[in-house]
């Protein structure tokens, strides 16, 4: 009876397995412990306190910094700010991402040269894409100006009128991200089952129809995990705004996490700014709840 099976594998070597696995694991959870989780725990203890640079003694005020945000005209500002920007951005990325990736799909010369090349500004740091179209929206020197001048179209100043300095940071984030709808869509695309868009087509459908009702549905899952990425990514965009506005004129393009830094680092009032970025972090976590939901419910 207490004899162990022949096929059986012993209880001493799989615990000393499990040992072994969990020494070779503490590393890196030592390495998330201090990177990561005390840095959020830290943040938070902050948020209750009035720590400010040079002050000599921190108060707990509770939730004090939390009430005070909530009386802020500038962080409803940048938080409407941050809300226009990242709707104007992440509609239109997808919007071309989309279109693009359609063409992208079809067999022409030179298809492989455009895919490759289409990725190029993404790979390229916030802050250049920021000097290239600081640049490019100069009133002086501008080539869009010099374009629009020949059709007989006054230029704006871009970066220095109120009207146009947010469609300006846009369009600079718009340059740089919609290659990444593209690459996610056009590998949706791609690997879509044939069988469902062979058979509309057996059964007459056009190509249009076959997109609305075959491709488009069966693509909505990745497209939600797209969309949230770059909504988290919008609001956390900080480089474009320092390089080319300094959130001006006035707070036109002040974002949200160019208020933060603006708290913590200039006023240097950083038990604010850490309050102002948990804010942050809740409205993040309740659109993507929502849209983990929504995909939730289509697969």
């Amino acid at each position: 009876m207490g004899e162990e099976h022949p096929f059986l594998p012993h209880r001493e070597p799989i615990l000393k397995r499990r040992k072994i696995g969990y020494i070779l694991l503490l590393p890196s959870l030592l390495f998330l412990l201090v990177i990561i989780i005390y840095p959020l725990v830290y943040s938070l203890y902050l948020s209750f306190t009035d720590f400010t640079f040079g002050k000599p003694f921190t108060f707990f005020v509770g939730l004090g910094n939390y009430q005070d945000i909530f009386h802020d005209e500038y962080f409803f500002n940048s938080l409407t700010v941050t809300a226009k920007f990242t709707f104007l951005t992440v509609s239109t990325e997808f919007i071309l991402g989309l279109g693009v990736a359609l063409l992208l799909t079809r067999r022409f010369k030179g298809r492989t040269f455009i895919r490759t090349t289409m990725l190029a500004p993404m790979m390229i740091t916030p802050v250049v894409v920021g000097i290239i179209w600081r640049l490019l929206f100069q009133p002086d020197f501008t080539i869009l100006n010099y374009i629009l001048s020949i059709f007989k179209i006054p230029g704006p100043l871009w970066l220095q009128e109120h009207n146009w300095a947010l469609i300006s940071v846009a369009i600079a984030d718009i340059w740089q991200w919609t290659p990444f709808f593209i690459l996610i869509l056009t590998s949706g695309l791609v690997s879509l089952p044939q069988e469902p868009i062979e058979a509309a087509w057996v059964d007459g459908a056009s190509r249009s129809q076959t997109f609305w009702y075959i491709s488009l549905p069966l693509l909505k899952p990745l497209i939600s995990v797209a969309l949230l990425l770059r909504i988290i990514d919008s609001f956390r965009t900080y480089d474009l705004v320092y390089v080319m506005t300094y959130g001006g004129p006035g707070t036109a393009t002040e974002l949200l996490s160019y208020r933060i830094w603006k708290e913590g680092f200039v006023f240097q009032r950083l038990g604010y700014a850490a309050a102002m970025s948990y804010i942050m972090v809740f409205v993040l976590t309740i659109l993507s709840l929502i849209l983990i939901r929504s995909i939730r419910r289509r697969i």
